[in-house]
């Protein structure tokens, strides 16, 4: 039998901010929301395969059109919504053992969308024309968010893990 290999050459024209907040994604979606003066609407979540059968990750998405502009926001959380689901399913015993946050620190780690960024809790994805003071206004905007701990501008072609990005 033939193989065939389907190349992933997409073209990633999008920005990508990581974002370091540890509060839920309702407050960061408001808390930008308020800063950015957009409006983030709750969107169908970004689900991922794992690698066991039977194994997928469900991580929330959050979108605003700027109709005037024709640019895109998108807050995804980092953290898949389901990822302790799976380790309580798995486990017989349900009484709690010295290795519990071990196990949920693995699986925590299973369940991220850009698995190389352990630190970064959420991304705003920014589609669209951006210029680079309009970026910098928005990193600087960010940074501002009382909730928000850190916000840095990363390289998507750096990510090996940049496909789970496409949606």
């Amino acid at each position: 039998m033939t193989k065939h290999n389907l190349d992933n050459d997409f073209d990633y024209t999008f920005t990508l901010f990581g974002i370091v907040c540890h509060d839920s994604e309702y407050k960061i979606c408001s808390g930008l929301s308020k800063q950015l003066n957009i409006d983030f609407v709750r969107e169908k979540s970004i689900e991922l395969k794992g690698k066991k059968k039977d194994e997928y990750f469900h991580f929330s998405l959050f979108g605003f059109k700027d109709e005037l502009s024709g640019n895109s926001y998108y807050l995804l959380n980092n953290s898949s919504s389901n990822a302790l689901e799976i380790t309580t399913n798995k486990r017989s015993n349900l009484q709690p053992d010295l290795f519990e946050s071990t196990k949920e620190a693995i699986n925590r780690s299973k369940g991220k969308l850009i698995p190389e960024l352990q630190e970064v809790d959420y991304f705003l994805l920014l589609d669209g024309e951006f210029s680079n003071s309009e970026l910098l206004s928005l990193n600087q905007k960010i940074q501002e968010t009382e909730i928000v701990v850190t916000c840095r501008m990363i390289e998507v072609d750096r990510l090996s893990s940049k496909n789970n990005l496409i949606f």
